[in-house]
């Protein structure tokens, strides 16, 4: 899913980083596109979530307590990419604030609905705190 997540960020245009309007606008021309992206990105968190929890009782018997804290620690930044979804291009939830930006005509409705997709292109930086988590949770584990 990530080899295919990267040929598509190689491949297409990519999204705005920055402006509600034009953030809402590009998902808006790019509706399905954007929707396998996101996807392409998420999904595997729910792969690595289980993968981290499966390693406590197999690695147990090594050491209890590092094969405890690197299931959290592995699990926690998995669980992390579900409980706020968003990738470095974007989240799931634009898709809706998208639909609703171009379902109205309204000016203020409009304003309020860019500035809640800058609200959420803000929280795209919480990726960067899943790979180093992961990597950690990794190197805890015993081996």
């Amino acid at each position: 899913m990530l080899v295919a997540a990267i040929v598509l960020a190689i491949t297409t245009p990519a999204p705005p980083t920055g402006g509600g309007t034009a953030t809402l606008d590009y998902i808006a021309g790019h509706r399905t596109l954007y929707i396998v992206h996101q996807q392409l990105w998420l999904v595997p968190g729910v792969f690595g979530m289980v993968t981290y929890v499966a390693l406590y009782p197999a690695l147990k018997h090594l050491d209890r307590a590092l094969a405890a804290l690197g299931a959290v620690v592995g699990g926690s930044a998995s669980a992390l990419t579900l409980a706020i979804p968003t990738t470095t291009t974007g989240a799931p939830a634009l898709v809706y604030l998208s639909d609703q930006f171009m379902a109205t005509t309204d000016p203020a409705r409009r304003a309020a609905l860019a500035a809640a997709a800058e609200t959420m292109i803000a929280q795209n930086r919480t990726t960067v705190v899943v790979g180093p988590l992961t990597t950690v949770g990794l190197l805890m584990s015993p081996s």
